[in-house]
């Protein structure tokens, strides 16, 4: 059984809305006993929006932020949105003509990508104390992480490919990584970066990108078809595909032995695509 999640009145007032496909947020709570894993919970974040977009999970303590559009047809922004999980409180962040997603928490800043409605230039922005600023002079920037207060790895859109830079943020230099890569980015220990290489149609990969000492080494296959990838504080790759969550340690990537962790075929669940890892025994997943 799913569990809805009880807002307040505070979402009444958005009436934006993007035709994109409807996706929503989900939290899914489990139980481990001698080292088995089971279904405790599954509670709807965004029935609210159930039939809009919802989708890029990122959470900060207990903040989940989305980016979010209302298939109401009364205009076609997506905006920048913040569920408070404790208090159960709805708050919006952004609300322009202009779509802004991606949305990624580092302390007091909140980046986010600007698709501007005019030139579609798509552009990586920061709020802070309630500043706007603009982080990269690239308008074509698909999706990004902060590496550190220097460095912003950001893949770009480019012709026929998406590729992977590491971007100086003092100097705007930038160094191809890889092309033919993912969507999805991800970061670990002294700046490791992990991110999804394309190889082949048949033949995808979770790198590594060391930015100290330049190196690049594959750590494994990814689930196959997927390239949705968070890495948890644990030190485990989770990946999603159809109804099935996946999850690798680090240390046994090299084997490819992925697990399956959760089957959500039963909620009715089968195009599980973003994951969002809370802590031991909560995760948050888009269903599309």
């Amino acid at each position: 059984m799913i569990r809805w999640f009880g807002l307040g009145l505070c979402f009444l007032f958005f009436t934006t809305s993007h035709a994109q496909e409807p996706s929503n947020a989900y939290r899914l709570t489990w139980l481990t006993h001698e080292n088995k894993t089971e279904i405790a919970q599954i509670d709807l974040l965004t029935g609210f929006n159930k039939n809009g977009y919802n989708n890029q999970p990122a959470m900060q303590g207990d903040r989940l932020y989305l980016s979010s559009s209302w298939n109401d047809g009364s205009s076609e922004s997506t905006d920048i949105i913040a569920l408070d999980l404790q208090s159960q409180k709805l708050k919006k962040i952004t609300q322009t003509p202009d779509q802004e997603f991606s949305p990624y928490p580092v302390g007091e800043k909140l980046y986010f990508i600007r698709q501007v409605e005019k030139t579609g230039f798509q552009q990586l922005w920061k709020l802070e104390n309630d500043r706007l600023e603009k982080v990269l002079p690239e308008a074509n920037v698909a999706y990004y992480i902060p590496v550190n207060d220097d460095r912003m790895a950001a893949i770009l859109i480019e012709e026929n490919t998406l590729g992977l830079y590491l971007i100086n943020l003092q100097t705007y230099e930038k160094s191809l990584i890889s092309r033919d890569v993912g969507r999805s980015l991800a970061l670990g220990k002294n700046d490791l970066l992990y991110f999804v290489h394309k190889y082949s149609s048949q033949s995808w990969y979770i790198k590594s990108f060391d930015p100290t000492s330049r190196q690049t080494k594959i750590i494994c296959n990814t689930v196959k078809g997927s390239e949705d990838l968070y890495f948890s504080d644990d030190d485990h790759f989770w990946m999603a595909q159809d109804s099935r969550i996946y999850r690798i340690s680090l240390d046994e990537a090299l084997g490819n032995n992925w697990k399956n962790i959760f089957d959500l075929q039963e909620y009715g669940l089968n195009n599980i695509q973003r994951l969002c890892v809370i802590d031991d025994s909560n995760l948050i997943f888009i269903n599309q």
